[in-house]
């Protein structure tokens, strides 16, 4: 216990205090508090010993804890500083936040106030959140957890009262009604510390003892100062592991908000009898966060929260998780950049004007966009010369399903590189952040890679194809010009030995590419409309699946799309399997049956069609298996197979 620490039933009354040298307090008496508490010298009251003076002592905290009166709405400014092993990233953000459940934050590159933004904005209702950034909006049902309340991300009121995820007072409470050893102890400056132990002991390797220490300030009404979360193993070749955040309140009239924060993770030695958690290394990723121009209890309007509210440019790609939709916005008549801090995105207009005159699907066959303005990261500058064929691969180090595409493009560049194909990974970022995390990867990410922070050669390409999403690729072949762009986990391989070949046709490549292209856009509004109206107008949703499924002549990816959200997202009445078996039927001829994305769907769908059609269902399945290649999709079909063949056999 920290030095002038009393040990009482009751709390103590609090001294008189500051505002302005809160902050300096707090962190020395969190510091001297805490190598106190650690050191094992103070009485655990543990809850197997009868009433637990402990847990009585907690008790009034709690019921404090449940009357704090948060601000009812607030806007502010700062700066995130974000260390994930060797890259440091920092960040302007804006927020703001209204009554319980509406928050929203914006990010903004620090470094250049040229580059892309890095938006992330939410509604926290109960039920939907949205979430932005430069390539797409998510509105997404169900949140996570990680998208509520987490430092450094969120800035509602509510994010400083939880322990992970869960609201301070609820922790306490489930610490009070749990078993685990308790340690509560108040010192004459009113910081109220709190320590849990518990050990999970069951004979094996990973027994571990679970730490955490609580500090709070009865001033702040127990607003909590530090959290410390640490995880320690009996076993000496084990390490654990943990979390460490703290802190810094500022009293803002009638309410309090926090003016910093930290949150790092922790190394955690083994465990020792008395003794405090052993940090044994370096964090291995911090968050800090500094709050300034805060203005609490004003008038936001709710359009803010709202997807209306994220100055979306138009054109801008909406996937909608509540509605089953996935469709291009179009912003509203006069709105305008309420925030101010937006950052035009310099070389995109000229493309995107192009794009729109055009459509899309006309910049098939065309010349490729120039290289010039790339920052060289590892390998080139690569200008495009006649007779070779480039792979350009759209990627980032902050998208993950980005990451899953490095191993197949390594893969292809040294299958093809004899024959004069060039990978090249483009990310919408700075070169000095990109450098780190592809020394990393080493061999790993065997070809050329690139910075474009400015999405100068970005608009481009994916501009120019109304592509929004990220990993994406585009094939650049012998004459330069574009003629092929996918998902990089889509079989290139065939569309390259195919423009690879001596007796390739590149203009009738073309025409077939624009017409799929073509039909894709068609019918791409059609299929969200039928989802948009299920449950709404059965019989105009009846004559609206039929018409997809007879109007798709060439793409079968679109049938495909159609019939597995048929089978994975409709549910009840609503859910049409005759339509969506006729529409995966439909894109397994129209593939050849030599697609195993395309097969698993018909699959599927012959399995929900009834027991008769389960060993029809077997025979595709094991056909989508034999054409996969990645091997996360094969593990995922190889256990559908397993359901499959179980009820084949009931």
């Amino acid at each position: 216990m920290a030095s002038g620490a009393s040990r009482s039933s009751e709390i103590e009354p609090d001294g008189n205090r500051t505002e302005d040298r809160r902050p300096l307090r707090v962190q020395r008496l969190v510091l001297l508090i805490l190598v106190a508490s650690l050191t094992g010298n103070c009485p655990i009251t543990r809850g197997e010993d009868g009433p637990a003076n402990a847990r009585d002592l907690l008790r009034p905290v709690i019921e404090a804890l449940q009357t704090i009166e948060q601000p009812h709405s607030g806007r502010g400014a700062g700066i995130v500083k974000i260390r994930e092993k060797e890259q440091h990233r920092e960040h302007r953000f804006a927020f703001r936040f209204k009554d319980e459940h509406l928050s929203r934050t914006d990010f903004f590159d620090i470094q250049d106030v040229s580059c892309a933004n890095r938006r992330l904005s939410w509604s926290m209702g109960r039920e939907v959140y949205v979430a932005s950034d430069e390539f797409e909006a998510l509105i997404q049902k169900e949140p996570a957890k990680t998208f509520h309340h987490a430092i450094g991300y969120d800035f509602h009121p509510a994010t400083f009262l939880n322990v992970r995820y869960e609201p301070l007072a609820d922790t306490l409470q489930s610490w009070v009604d749990g078993e685990a050893a308790l340690t509560v102890d108040f010192d004459d400056n009113g910081l109220v510390e709190i320590r849990f132990e518990q050990h999970e002991i069951q004979g094996r390797d990973d027994d571990h003892v679970l730490r955490q220490v609580l500090v709070l300030d009865k001033a702040t009404g127990y607003r909590p100062l530090l959290f410390l979360h640490a995880w320690s193993y009996y076993k000496w070749d084990r390490l654990g592991w943990g979390t460490e955040t703290r802190l810094s309140w500022a009293q803002r009239g009638s309410s309090w908000y926090i003016t910093d924060a930290k949150c790092e993770s922790l190394e955690v030695g083994p465990y020792i009898e008395g003794e405090p958690p052993n940090v044994t290394g370096a964090a291995q990723w911090s968050i800090r966060v500094n709050i300034h121009d805060l203005a609490l209890d004003v008038d936001i309007p709710d359009s803010e929260f709202a997807l209306e509210g994220l100055n979306l440019p138009n054109n801008h790609r909406v996937l909608d998780r509540v509605l089953n939709m996935d469709y291009r916005y179009t912003a509203p008549s006069g709105t305008g950049n309420r925030t101010g801090m937006s950052p035009k995105q310099p070389g995109s207009d000229r493309a995107i004007e192009a794009a729109k005159e055009a459509g899309p699907w006309d910049n098939f066959g065309k010349p490729a966009a120039s290289l010039d303005n790339l920052q060289w990261v590892q390998g080139g500058p690569v200008q495009f010369e006649e007779g070779s064929v480039y792979i350009i691969a759209f990627w980032s180090t902050w998208v993950s399903p980005s990451w899953a595409s490095i191993p197949r493009l390594t893969e292809l560049q040294h299958d093809y590189r004899d024959q004069g194909v060039t990978v090249i990974g483009i990310a919408p970022e700075l070169s000095d952040d990109i450098r780190p995390f592809v020394e990393a990867k080493a061999d790993a990410m065997d070809y050329i890679v690139a910075a474009d922070p400015n999405r100068a050669v970005s608009a481009g390409y994916m501009d120019a194809f109304n592509v929004a999403v990220i990993p994406h690729a585009f094939i650049v072949g012998k004459d330069g010009t574009v003629l092929w762009h996918g998902h990089p986990a889509e079989k290139m391989e065939a569309v390259l030995e195919e423009i690879l070949a001596t007796d390739f046709d590149a203009a009738a490549y073309v025409r077939a590419r624009t017409s799929e292209a073509r039909e894709w856009a068609r019918l791409e509004e059609q299929v969200n409309k039928y989802f948009a109206l299920l449950g709404k107008d059965s019989h105009r949703v009846k004559q609206l699946g039929q018409q997809i499924v007879t109007d798709v002549h060439v793409s079968a990816r679109i049938l495909n799309l159609f019939a597995w959200r048929i089978l994975t997202g409709v549910h009840g009445e609503n859910q049409d399997l005759e339509l969506a078996q006729r529409a995966a039927a439909r894109a397994v001829e129209l593939s050849g049956a030599e697609d195993g994305a395309i097969l698993d769907t018909y699959a599927l769908a012959l399995y929900l069609m009834g027991k008769k059609y389960v060993s029809e269902a077997v025979t595709y399945q094991q056909r989508a298996i034999d054409l996969t290649e990645n091997d996360q999709m094969r593990e995922t079909m190889e256990a559908t197979l397993e359901r499959y063949q179980s009820a084949s056999l009931d």
